[in-house]
């Protein structure tokens, strides 16, 4: 039988996209790190450093909020018609920069490339690797077909950002890069290494606040957040730490607590280190780290300790699973009885100038002293990680990890954490076999109960020591009223952005 999961826009979504009834004519501007290399190509990364400018420029078939509920989005309405058939109902009010409407084939294009020879490398591929087919069945209606059932497709397409090209060109990376355009409530004018310039859209479905946007490159956080205390910008992205944000009622701007979509915590390599093949070690350094003490001290409470390696508004997250308690006693016990009394020596790679991190790993170290076992951090740059993890395989006994998932799907988190991975770290049969499961299930509610299983023998088997629900920081301009941020996507549609006193 069909599964139907059929949505409807509330009547405060409708009133959100009414618009203002005039824009700012000060320029909103952004602090960010630095300038995307893909500029126009909404394929090019799926980081949410990014979000900030893909929520100015595009917008994607469905949407996920900052509490993980999927709302619609360019798409109205959806229904699962066979368990490997769909088909979206497009918005008939929605038209891109230049003025030309939004219809099904511009969806069927960004798909199609996606899912061909030269658009299987960018990034957000992996969204619709599973879609064999795709078509217009009339100017509003798309229709996929996927490989195998996919109950999460819906969930998928918030990362898969609708972009059309000047008629008659084709899609590719380059084409993309140079002069793609979206359906949100700015358009890119100009791009430097040192800054952008946006210019509001007339007519856009979500109404900009300002009549020009600035975004301005500073690789330094320091800058970031010099520049927004000065006034010289309105946004900083990424500049401030938990400690700022605890209390700003007294400083010139507010500060956003954004609730990032990751688990932060440590993954073993049961390939490399012996001593984490065991069970019994490995729930001992769960029970000897005070994860409560790290969140309250260096997250001034903030953040919230994790249970699992999904957090809370992660479909598949398991709600009767506990955070496991501080206890040194049972910790050495633990390692007596697996035959390290007298503790062991383990490495763990770090990701260097990760915010906090360092901080949260030293703390780290510190507990697992107490217990006997010394752990040295070796310190590396994103790129080195990402080789370790994609290709390499890790050299040290652990790392630090973010069980990420954009779509806040619990089991996306868990197939890189699995035997089926190409450079493997941790491999379990068992859950592997899971995975597998899960996959291959048509129904989302056996879909569901299969993830949790996975998040019950991830904790249970302590897998990784899984330690708190990522958090990001925001800070803006208090001449911006209604501020809102779905995991640094910004909502500018929602603004009311007053000319600077």
């Amino acid at each position: 039988m069909a599964q139907h999961n059929r949505m409807k826009i509330g009547l405060a979504l409708m009133v959100t996209f009414l618009g203002h009834a005039s824009l700012a004519e000060t320029p909103l501007r952004i602090a960010y790190g630095s300038t995307p290399a893909g500029r126009n190509n909404p394929h090019d990364s799926a980081s949410i450093t990014r979000l900030w400018y893909y929520a100015a420029v595009y917008d994607a078939m469905t949407y996920i909020t900052h509490d993980g509920t999927l709302e619609p989005w360019l798409a109205l309405s959806w229904a699962q018609e066979t368990p490997t058939s769909w088909v979206f109902r497009l918005r008939s009010d929605v038209s891109f920069s230049d003025g030309r409407p939004l219809r099904a084939q511009d969806v069927v294009d960004n798909i199609m490339y996606l899912t061909s020879a030269g658009g299987r490398t960018e990034p957000v591929a992996t969204s619709v690797a599973g879609v064999s087919a795709a078509s217009a069945r009339d100017e509003l209606t798309v229709h996929l077909t996927t490989t195998r059932p996919d109950p999460m497709l819906p969930r998928k397409l918030s990362l898969v950002r609708i972009a059309t090209l000047p008629k008659g060109t084709s899609f590719t990376h380059e084409a993309l890069i140079a002069s793609a355009i979206g359906t949100g409530p700015y358009k890119a004018d100009t791009w430097r290494a040192s800054d952008v310039k946006f210019s509001a859209v007339r007519g856009a479905w979500r109404k900009a606040p300002t009549q020009k946007l600035e975004a301005i490159s500073a690789p330094e956080a320091i800058n970031r957040r010099n520049a927004l205390t000065t006034g010289r910008v309105d946004l900083a992205m990424a500049a401030f730490d938990p400690l700022d944000a605890a209390d700003s009622t007294s400083l010139p701007y507010a500060i956003n607590v954004e609730q990032l979509p990751a688990i932060v915590g440590m993954a073993y390599n049961t390939k490399q280190s012996v001593p984490l093949r065991d069970v019994r070690v490995r729930q001992a350094i769960d029970l000897a780290v005070n994860k409560s003490r790290i969140v309250s001290t260096l997250f001034a409470g903030l953040a919230k300790e994790a249970t699992q390696p999904a957090r809370r508004e992660f479909f598949g997250f398991d709600p009767a699973l506990t955070a496991t308690p501080y206890d040194p006693s049972r910790a050495k016990a633990l390692l007596a009885e697996a035959g390290y009394k007298d503790g062991f020596t383990m490495t763990m790679t770090l990701t260097s100038g990760a915010t906090v991190w360092d901080q949260v790993f030293q703390a780290v170290a510190a507990d697992l002293s107490k217990v006997g076992i010394k752990l040295t951090i070796a310190m590396a740059p994103e790129p080195t990680v990402a080789a370790y993890q994609f290709t390499q395989g890790f050299p040290t006994d652990a790392f630090g990890a973010t069980y990420f998932s954009p779509a806040f799907d619990a089991l996306d988190v868990m197939r890189q954490h699995s035997c089926a991975w190409p450079v493997a770290w941790y491999c379990d049969e068992t859950t592997t076999a899971l995975i597998d499961r899960a996959q291959n299930e048509a129904d989302l509610k056996t879909r569901e109960d299969l993830t949790r299983q996975i998040m019950r023998r991830a904790h249970d088997t302590a897998q990784g020591m899984f330690m708190y629900e990522s958090i990001g920081f925001t800070g803006y301009n208090r001449r911006i009223s209604n501020f809102r941020s779905d995991f640094h996507f910004i909502r500018y549609e929602l603004m009311t952005v007053a000319e600077p006193k």
